[in-house]
């Protein structure tokens, strides 16, 4: 049916344009392009081939052979996927599948799509000589998934058809080859060769046989050998780039390499050997290039083909660590120990991974296993030694540095960790020894016990780093990095005057010293001494001026000092000068956000999240821009990559497992705070947010569990407030309020005093809301967040005096968001007060994609005898919010006013469709007006 249907339309065209038709017909005749294309492809010509072929099926889509050969063309080029296309559209038209079954097979193969093959690729009514073929491409199938029985029995099938065939026996070769039975393996060779020794898989295998015993000259003659009777041979040619690579030949690696890439450039395993020649010649931006060519040829494979396929699973591991991608790196490299558990570089991949990522736990697990296979493997020992050091194991660490020095001679590197464990044990001035060794054959004074301090800062252990820091201050008191490390380590020891002190003693030997100088201003900002910050800080900018750090730190002291636009000004500047700065960039879109700016911070955010793809600082500020966008599905997803890029760090997780809560995204919450809890089972803002969480979805036991734990832990207002939301959600409100007065009580928090003004506001007693809110903010003057909610409880009520002076209080503070400015609009308006249309302005400014201040702004304009201006606004509101009938009302009336009298019928008919809301009078009242004045 469908072609007959295929070729009445082709009938049907050439009807209705007669003459095109035939002026193609005249000009192209599918069967001689055919028969030109089968002459170039038999003369190597495959671009030329395939030229003619595209002619040739865009006149006659339906040829078959054109179909074929160009997929046979293209397999030539090694574009398999195309290849496979063209197979697939010949079977559909009808094709007999033997013409092109072993070549569908090679397709197959080069897009390592082996389950595919095995699946679609089968013998069937076909002559034994193509079925023993059709066995050997399943065999070598099933020998690249790792299944050798399977194989096995293919190659042994294929021998019972076809005995004279030379593959099924190299395929029993190769399976010997992979268990080191040698001998056996060459006797299948053997077996081949006497059937016919032009065939270059014979000695290609022979070659693989010798290369597997350590006899490269002789492997290469045998490689040497198949090239010469196929010039394209790939498992050759791969064989001699690597023997080119082994002997430090780059060149020729690299001319063997590219030589395989133009001939199959859906290969993602060759430009990651390119990019390793050429980050072996210095040329690494070639390699970065090249890493991204294989990255993007992985990401075209199906994810089966690479999951099914060991060596493929292993480059994609490669290719993902390399690219960043650490959890889909961690996915592969998994997978691959576990199938191939004596492969000790992939071990040492991974666990380079999870002590990236303070997994310290599943890091030595890996290595441990390992060991087992590889006991002698020096830089797994020192890998081991460095996690069980990370864990605080030292003699442990300490020990497994010694083995590893056993093995090899210790770099300097594993000596300044042997040296650290040694320290960390008590072993003071073993360690110091070790240390001082390093330093004096490296002359890096300092290098050594930076690595210790800055370890042991980043571990929490900060009277270990005072300790150490101060015996290397010791022993370099003139180095004023020493002399920093100090100072950091009084400070996170809060011993704010020894650091103070210890940054002077800097600067007094090093007057210009620019960290001292600026820690200072960070200890006065610490302190409260804003203005003593700020003049240091100004100083520093005067002789740096283009340093976005210092106009960073200046931007927190003038939002300290409620100077926010000051400091906005600032941020942006520092931005511009570092648009790869996350700091920077958080602090900006943070401020953008507190201002109500949204789409700036979006901006901001996706920017610096595009300069640090998997820095999850920069995912949580796209996160948070997007959340305050209201696009909570593309939070999620940001916040989902920041938790995978977090590492194991507890703090950082609950960071972001709060926003996943906030966004709607209480699985992803569930997978972050997991995380959070093999980092650390006793962080109590852990269980916190897991309290939370479990409250969001009804598990009410698991929830009594945490808030039971943190009561244990002394952590009382926290149960209190977390019994509160217990109860709120199980509909309690009563009871809510008990408990959430409780935790008030014992600690105000502003969280919980939103709970209970939310509370109130369930019993609908509104009244009751705002009072508690009034005393509250007696209470606390300064918590801004509880004032909107009372400037806005009062302008619900109608009681727009108060409301104004809530919200000019705010204003006053320099708190400006959008949301103030549009209710002072709104206020003034109400009043005839002018300065209405200037605060609608300036809240349009701040939010120009937020429909109800468009709507404001777009109203007032009309009301002030600005129509045509005012109905530009109105228009984008209702764009941003379809259903919002006040808004359509108030378009209608905006085109009444400009005499457009037929077109706002229509709005205010349609707004009278809504049914009831606040102007439904005004509106019915504008539909007479406007009826009465067309009747006219």
């Amino acid at each position: 049916m469908r072609l007959r249907a295929g070729v009445t339309s082709l009938i049907l065209i050439a009807a209705l344009y007669p003459f095109a038709a035939n002026s193609k017909s005249e000009k192209v005749d599918p069967a001689s392009l055919y028969e030109d294309a089968l002459m170039q492809f038999h003369k190597g010509d495959t671009e030329t081939s395939i030229h003619f072929l595209k002619d040739a099926l865009e006149a006659d889509p339906y040829f078959l052979s054109g179909h074929i050969l160009l997929g046979r063309s293209y397999l030539a080029q090694g574009y398999a996927g195309f290849a496979e296309k063209e197979f697939k559209v010949a079977e559909r038209l009808g094709a007999d599948r033997s013409l092109f079954i072993v070549d569908l097979a090679k397709s197959y193969h080069l897009q390592l799509k082996y389950r595919e093959l095995l699946d679609d690729v089968y013998t069937d009514n076909y002559p034994n000589a193509l079925n023993a073929q059709i066995l050997v491409a399943r065999g070598n199938a099933f020998l690249q998934l790792g299944l050798r029985d399977e194989a096995k029995q293919e190659f042994f099938d294929a021998i019972k058809l076809e005995p004279n065939q030379a593959d099924p026996y190299l395929g029993q070769a190769t399976i010997l080859l992979s268990q080191k039975k040698f001998p056996e393996s060459l006797a299948q060779v053997h077996k081949a060769k006497k059937l016919g020794q032009d065939n270059p898989n014979i000695w290609y295998a022979e070659g693989a046989i010798e290369h597997a015993q350590g006899r490269v000259k002789n492997a290469m003659g045998f490689y040497q050998k198949a090239l010469k009777l196929d010039g394209k041979h790939y498992s050759a040619r791969l064989a001699i780039a690597g023997i080119y690579m082994a002997q430090g030949d780059l060149e020729g690696a690299a001319a063997e390499l590219s030589a395989l890439f133009e001939k199959h450039p859906e290969n993602p395993q060759l430009p990651y050997m390119l990019a390793i020649v050429a980050a072996k010649k210095g040329d690494v931006v070639k390699a970065r290039e090249r890493i991204v060519e294989s990255k993007v040829l992985l990401d075209r494979l199906p994810k089966s083909a690479i999951r099914s396929h060991g060596p493929t699973l292993f480059l994609s591991g490669l290719v993902n660590y390399d690219q960043k991608d650490y959890e889909s790196a961690v996915a592969d490299l998994t997978e691959y120990v576990g199938r191939y558990s004596q492969q000790s570089r992939a071990r040492k991949l991974l666990a380079i991974i999870y002590l990236r990522e303070d997994a310290t736990g599943k890091a030595i697990d890996v290595l441990e296993e390992g060991l087992i296979h590889s006991p002698e493997d020096a830089q797994m020992l020192v890998q081991l030694g460095d996690a069980y050091m990370r864990r605080g194991q030292h003699f442990k660490a300490m020990e497994l540095f010694n083995r590893a020095g056993e093995v090899e001679p210790l770099t300097s590197g594993v000596q300044t960790k042997l040296g650290i464990s040694q320290m960390l044990v008590g072993e003071n001035a073993l360690g110091l020894d070790t240390l001082s060794g390093v330093v004096e054959k490296n002359s890096e004074v300092g290098s050594a016990g930076v690595i210790l301090v800055v370890s042991a800062l980043q571990d929490g252990r900060a009277e270990e780093a005072l300790r150490v820091a101060k015996i290397l201050a010791e022993k370099a008191p003139e180095n004023p990095t020493v002399a920093n490390l100090l100072s950091i380590a009084y400070v996170a020891n809060g011993d704010r005057d020894g650091a103070r002190a210890s940054y002077q003693r800097i600067l007094e030997t090093n007057p210009q010293f620019y960290t001292a100088r600026l820690n200072i201003a960070k200890l006065d900002f610490a302190e409260g001494s804003f203005e003593k910050a700020r003049e240091q800080i100004k100083g520093l900018l005067e002789e740096l001026s283009d340093s976005a750090t210092l106009m960073a730190e200046l931007a927190k002291v003038e939002i300290a000092l409620e100077n926010i636009d000051t400091a906005r000004v600032l941020l942006e500047k520092a931005h511009a000068l570092d648009i790869e700065s996350v700091p920077v960039g958080q602090l900006l879109v943070d401020l953008y956000i507190r201002t109500g700016n949204a789409k700036k911070a979006y901006n901001v955010a996706k920017e610096i999240k595009e300069k640090n793809e998997n820095n999850a600082d920069a995912l949580i500020a796209l996160g948070r821009a997007n959340l305050a966008l209201q696009e909570a599905s593309k939070a999620q997803i940001a916040f989902k990559k920041a938790s995978q890029f977090a590492g194991y760090k507890a703090k950082k997780l609950d960071e972001i497992a709060s926003y996943q809560i906030e966004s709607g995204d209480l699985d992803g919450a569930s997978y972050t705070l997991t995380k959070s809890k093999q980092a650390d089972d006793g962080h109590s803002a852990t269980r916190m947010i897991l309290a939370e969480l479990n409250i969001r979805r009804g598990l009410w036991d698991l929830a009594s569990i945490e808030t039971g734990w943190l009561r244990e832990q002394g952590y009382t207002a926290a149960a209190d407030r977390l019994e509160g939301d217990m109860k709120a959600k199980q509909g309690d409100t009563d009871s809510a309020l008990v408990y959430y007065h409780h935790s008030i009580k014992a600690a105000p928090d502003n969280a919980v005093a939103m709970r209970i003004f939310r509370s109130y506001l369930v019993k609908n007693q509104e009244s009751k809301a705002l009072e508690f809110v009034e005393g509250w903010v007696q209470r606390q003057p300064d918590d801004e967040v509880m004032q909107e909610i009372l400037a806005q409880g009062y302008m619900r009520q109608g009681d727009l005096s108060k409301a104004r002076l809530g919200f000019e209080r705010l204003f006053d503070k320099g708190i400006k968001k959008p949301a103030i400015y549009n209710n002072l609009a709104l206020i003034y308006f109400s009043e005839g007060d002018a300065k209405a249309v200037e605060f609608a302005e300036s809240a349009h400014r701040l939010a120009p994609e937020v429909a109800e201040i468009n709507d404001t702004l777009g109203w007032i304009l009309v009301n002030y005898g600005q129509a045509s201006k005012g109905l530009r606004y109105l228009r984008n509101a209702y764009a941003r919010s379809a259903n919002n009938p006040e808004i359509r009302y108030h378009i209608a009336y905006a085109l009444n006013r400009l005499e457009r009298y037929q077109e706002a019928l229509g709005e205010v008919s349609k707004v009278l469709e809504y049914g009831g809301f606040e102007d439904l009078d005004k509106a019915r009242l504008l539909k007479q007006r406007i009826e009465k004045r067309l009747s006219r």
